[in-house]
């Protein structure tokens, strides 16, 4: 998946943080977001999403351990999706 096909035609919040199950990501970044959530959702945000270069797997287990399932978790093991965004740029 591109960043055409997740950012075109909605407002999307990303953010991106180095690794799953970091300390300040996991005690500071991602709760933030889920608390945030609500609010920006409010001004229209259609999707949040938390990227990382992990594997799914990982993520998928990040994201239930930080009570995150209103947040989307995007994995990008190989950078792709990162290089793929850079280059539309």
């Amino acid at each position: 998946m591109g960043s055409e096909d997740i950012f075109k035609g909605r407002r999307v919040v990303l953010f991106a943080l180095p690794g799953a199950y970091t300390p300040t990501c996991s005690t500071g970044h991602v709760p933030c977001f889920v608390k945030l959530a609500p609010e920006l959702r409010k001004h229209g945000v259609d999707e949040i999403m938390c990227l990382s270069f992990n594997d799914p797997l990982v993520m998928v287990a990040w994201q239930r351990d930080q009570n995150a399932e209103g947040l989307t978790f995007l994995p990008d093991p190989d950078a792709s999706f990162t290089a793929d965004s850079l280059q539309a740029c």
